[in-house]
């Protein structure tokens, strides 16, 4: 038997981009590689899916997950309990999360084997992981390397010792095993790695290439014999595989923190938390021009809108729900820690200055027109400035926004 699913339990439907309807496969014994017996499509969604039993393919074992064995779409708030074991790109949701490919809100107890590319979330990511967890273990067992004296040569021991031919687990990570995308708000409690074994071993991503790394957590333990960290196992840049030092990375990460960035929360009656939020992607269609669409669901009570992570002030462009404008002046509907300016081209199109830091517009959604299935429609003009010419602009306004 391919694979062997104890349970699959679904609120929500799985969709794919073309509007096919599509769900865990009657068959499991087909699959070789997932829950589903695809991959997910771009523009796909699965949502609020609960699977638990074991993936354990007979056929190929490169790209395997516990719910898809490769992701183009977008993976919400799922859940996978039990064991994955592949050779290659192995995670407790998906084997590899492709460049347009997300996952949000998802979490994984599942036990994880792999030689290469084994995460606790996904194997291999490209894409995005926002706010997920990982409580299972990840390669927490040792795999013997033994060579004859025969097969050693001077022509083959380099080849030997190279991180990519050598027979033992390499890019291992409590949320992915290797990353050249974009891993937010994301935590691991399990245990990764097994003692003097393996290579680029992290507590969140076993090897970091080129991607990037924020609010992450790890409380498991890690072990490994090179290149092993509690966050990070190997910090690596593309271009002439350069390898950052810690506090080089850090220091680089820290002169980012002030650019402009747009972060979304949701509040589904709970209040407003990092968990709960997420960095749109794309969000400048121009320099300074904010463009961007925010999809939630009907149990969201509000939204906020964080437009930077500095001082600013935004110029609203638009502003609308389902197509219908947001009343920005009404203050039952929208609230800010920001004052708002006199608008020469009318109430719907105000400016407001943020003299703080954390700038932030809350959106009452569940007072205007709201739907299962909603979008928030937003165009802004963000313009950082000095934090002490904010104040003194918020300082020469009378009336609180």
């Amino acid at each position: 038997m391919a694979a062997r699913f104890i349970s699959a339990t679904s609120s929500s439907v799985f969709t794919s981009g073309n509007s096919e309807d599509r769900s865990p496969a009657a068959n499991p014994s087909s699959l070789s590689a997932s829950a589903f017996s695809g991959p997910t499509q771009e523009g796909a969604k699965v949502r609020n899916l609960t699977v638990t039993g074991e993936v354990s393919p007979s056929g190929s074992q490169d790209q395997v997950g516990g719910i898809v064995g490769v992701n183009y779409g977008s993976i919400e708030n799922c859940k996978f309990t039990g064991n994955v074991v592949g050779d290659t790109d192995v995670g407790g949701i998906a084997g590899v999360n492709a460049e347009s490919g997300e996952i949000r809100r998802c979490e994984s107890s599942g036990n994880v084997i792999g030689n290469h590319s084994a995460g606790g979330i996904v194997g291999n990511n490209h894409g995005i992981l926002n706010n997920c967890s990982n409580n299972g273990n990840i390669n927490t067992y040792s795999t013997e390397v033994t060579y004859d004296l025969e097969d050693i040569t001077m022509d083959n021991l380099e080849q030997i010792n190279s991180t990519s031919n050598v027979a033992a687990h390499t890019d291992t990570g409590g949320i992915a095993g290797i990353s050249d995308g974009k891993i937010y708000y994301c935590s691991n409690s399990g245990a990764i790695g097994y003692q003097h074994v393996g290579y680029n071993t992290g507590g969140i991503v076993g090897r970091l290439h080129q991607g990037y790394l924020q609010n992450c957590t790890n409380t498991g333990y890690v072990q490994g014999r090179k290149d092993v960290g509690g966050i990070v196992g190997e910090i690596r840049n593309l271009l002439g595989g350069e390898i950052y030092k810690p506090t080089e990375w850090i220091g680089r990460f820290r002169q980012t923190e002030g650019e402009l960035r747009v972060q979304i929360y949701e509040d589904k009656g709970q209040g407003f938390s990092e968990e709960n939020s997420y960095f749109p992607e794309n969000v400048y269609a121009e320099e300074k021009q904010a463009e961007f669409t925010v999809n939630f669901d009907g149990n969201v009570h509000y939204l906020r809108l964080d437009p930077a992570m500095c001082a600013c002030v935004c110029k609203i462009r638009e502003l609308t729900m389902n197509g219908q404008p947001v009343p920005v002046q009404d203050k039952k509907i929208v609230t800010t820690n920001g004052k708002i300016l006199k608008s020469a081209d009318g109430a719907e199109h105000p400016s407001v200055v943020f003299p703080t830091e954390d700038p932030n517009l809350t959106i009452r959604v569940d007072a205007l027109d709201r739907k299962a299935e909603n979008i928030l429609t937003v165009k802004m003009e963000i313009v950082q400035i000095p934090p002490a010419v904010a104040s003194d602009m918020a300082g020469a306004v009378k009336k609180f926004f």
